[in-house]
């Protein structure tokens, strides 16, 4: 049996959505969840993306963001006209593992990618190394000779081939007298960069077993005196000698404009200070999106207010890169590119 406690009363008017207070409850929710998720990347995100990022966080001058090297090699590199015209520069470089008037394609690995000033002139990597090798130049100022020292937190960075394709464009572009010092004694890698076969070096000069004489190196293609590491196996115990090292330092400001000192990881090998300390100026590459921040902070923190500092961010993505900076290259060169096909 059923019986009806309260008949039900019948809206004499249909109950509408409140749409205005469902859209107001939407856009917030989804503004929290914007600026949430924005923020939280932001917290994780490892490394630096742009050049301004770096100036504003860290207060250091970016002398230029260099772009990935792929972007670099020409849609001509891929046609015969042009590897043939490569295989000749190849020959003429020495050290180089030959087939009669063949390179292998392993030993020119050891150059090709590296070298984008010298094998990619017209490309705007070149380009930005041009830019950051004039830059350098203001923030050194005006002195007879001045010892760079290219340094880097971690290893991975591109701190070799940046100090190499820095060395050439000041000798080629700038038409400044410049020596590349391997000082990375754990990890040389300079000669193999270059092309170069691995002779004696800075470790022998600072053991006393050979003099700067001896070990300098002229390479023609590049335009520059190279000193490379030096083929003895105890390196880093050469460094102790920092007497011999400062007087090697002054000997070579005496002959060049340019001392471009190729630095161990600051982070990872504790010599590392004693070539920073021999600088007038030291540029420190970071890998743009991969050297965590923490580490770069370290490494600032390391070398100190006693010399100048200044930046290079390598192997920027093309989305990172400015809009005009690649609109100007890709006016400026196509050209060059149509010529080489």
């Amino acid at each position: 049996q059923m019986r009806v406690i309260d008949p039900a009363r019948v809206p004499s008017w249909p109950e509408k959505p409140k749409v205005f207070l469902i859209m107001f409850g939407g856009l917030a929710i989804g503004c929290a969840l914007g600026f949430g998720s924005a923020f939280g990347i932001e917290i994780m995100r490892r490394g630096y993306v742009s050049a301004e990022e770096i100036e504003i966080t860290l207060g250091l001058p970016v002398l230029a963001a260099i772009s990935q090297f792929e972007s670099a090699w020409p849609v001509a590199a891929k046609t015969p006209a042009w590897q043939s015209r490569r295989q000749e520069r190849l020959l003429a470089l020495p050290g180089l593992k030959k087939e009669g008037s063949f390179v292998p394609m392993e030993a020119q690995l050891a150059v090709c990618p590296e070298l984008v000033a010298m094998w990619y002139p017209r490309s705007a990597v070149a380009e930005q190394y041009r830019v950051a090798a004039t830059r350098l130049g203001l923030v050194a100022g005006k002195q007879k000779s001045t010892v760079v020292c290219m340094a880097s937190a971690l290893m991975g960075e591109g701190k070799t081939s940046t100090a190499l394709n820095m060395a050439y464009v000041l000798s080629r572009d700038l038409n400044r007298k410049t020596v590349l010092v391997d000082s990375d004694l754990k990890r040389p890698m300079v000669h193999a960069y270059a092309g170069m076969e691995s002779t004696a070096g800075l470790t022998e000069i600072l053991l006393g077993h050979k003099t700067l004489d001896e070990c300098l190196e002229y390479h023609e293609q590049l335009g520059i005196w190279v000193l490379p590491a030096g083929t003895e196996q105890s390196g880093t115990a050469a460094l102790a000698h920092v007497d011999r090292l400062s007087e090697l330092i002054q000997g070579l400001r005496e002959r060049f404009e340019y001392i471009v000192l190729d630095a161990p990881p600051l982070l990872a090998v504790a010599e590392a200070m004693l070539i920073v300390r021999m600088a007038d100026v030291v540029v420190h590459v970071i890998r743009a999106r991969s050297t965590p921040r923490d580490a770069v902070a370290s490494a600032i923190k390391m070398i100190g207010q006693e010399r100048a500092v200044a930046v290079i961010l390598n192997g920027v993505e093309a989305k990172d890169a400015p809009y005009s900076y690649y609109t100007y290259s890709n006016r400026v060169y196509e050209p060059h590119h149509k010529q080489l096909r």
